[in-house]
């Protein structure tokens, strides 16, 4: 009797055993989705004023009059420092008188050279000295000009660093001008960026100068080289800034979308088991995990998009991966539903 007692204990042992290991791994599933995939580059960057200036005087001289207010909006031509031009116009006067008496004494040895009374010497020293007389005037004039300092295109004037009755040198800076019609966006992108970026293209821009906005730029120009320190481009798009709202030197955060696909094949991040360069999934048929290999395309916010290996309505598994094997018995589980809110009091 205790040998056969002892004989029967190892059988009841092995089919434990036996049941453990054909036990379902419990495990969550989720859907393979239709919806929206984008595809975008990122970066930062700055806003530029269409066109700037800093406004510098060619002369020097003193500043007699100013002929804008800082801040406002100045057009085209119009005068914005006026330098004292009292010894410019006295010499163009003295130019003038010059001017007018080599021109007589000129027409006068032309008179006497054609009755043969003087040498073609004479004549030709006459003429000259009218000549000369002639481009004096003209540089007095020209001189003259550069005391009126002018804007070179309509835009609107920042601080100014000088008064009236300040003293000026050549090239001092005087005020800003800038062209804010128009804004412009500069940024740099991955050299990797470069096959996707054409001229045309919308750039989605954010400013935390207005959070929670989101403006729209036209991508417009890109550098002729790429840089050989950071193996990046630099990109240029513009905005439009009618209601003057946006100034140079923000700082920008750009989005460049350069694919948008509204029939995606999207699946959760969380199911992909990746070995090597190659990517899985399992999906279960008959109450067994099967193997699936896949093309996994863009990525983000949680989601991956199928490329190959799927079909839209699949189920695929989410939880669980770490047990499972291809051909695996699964028991599928409803995923946990979440914690109901406490009421108020």
């Amino acid at each position: 009797m205790i040998s056969l007692s002892a004989c029967q204990k190892p059988a009841a042992s092995n089919a434990s055993g036996a049941q453990r290991s054909v036990e379902a791994i419990k495990v969550e599933l989720a859907p393979v989705r239709v919806g929206e995939q984008v595809r975008a580059w990122a970066a930062v960057g700055s806003l530029q004023a269409n066109e700037s200036v800093t406004i510098r005087p060619e002369i020097g001289g003193r500043i007699a009059r100013l002929g804008f207010e800082e801040g406002q909006q100045v057009a085209r031509g119009a005068v914005l420092f006026g330098l004292d031009d009292s010894v410019f116009v006295a010499q163009q006067a003295e130019a003038r008188a010059r001017l007018s008496l080599s021109t007589r004494n000129a027409q006068r040895a032309e008179e006497l050279f054609a009755r043969g009374l003087i040498s073609p010497s004479d004549r030709d020293t006459a003429v000259a000295a009218r000549e000369v007389d002639a481009a004096a005037l003209r540089l007095a004039g020209a001189q003259a000009a550069k005391t009126s300092i002018q804007a070179p295109f309509a835009g609107r004037a920042g601080l100014r660093q000088a008064s009236v009755g300040d003293y000026v040198n050549p090239g001092q800076d005087l005020v800003v001008l800038e062209d804010l019609a128009r804004i412009k966006l500069e940024f740099r992108l991955p050299e990797l960026a470069l096959s996707d970026v054409r001229e045309g293209q919308v750039v989605q821009v954010e400013l935390d100068a207005y959070p929670g906005e989101r403006f729209d730029a036209r991508l417009y120009a890109l550098d002729s080289r790429v840089a050989s320190d950071t193996r990046s481009i630099g990109a240029r798009a513009v905005l439009d800034n009618a209601d003057g709202r946006l100034r140079p030197g923000l700082f920008a955060r750009v989005n460049l979308v350069v694919e948008r696909r509204l029939d995606a094949l999207l699946i959760p991040e969380q199911a992909i088991v990746s070995r090597g360069a190659s990517a899985f999934v399992y999906v279960v048929e008959d109450g067994r995990a099967n193997e699936r290999k896949i093309q996994v395309g863009q990525r983000g916010d949680g989601q991956a998009e199928v490329r190959s290996g799927l079909a839209a309505g699949q189920q695929v598994v989410v939880s669980g991966l770490q047990r499972l094997s291809d051909g695996a018995s699964v028991q599928v589980q409803a995923p946990a539903a979440a914690p109901a809110a406490k009421a108020a009091p």
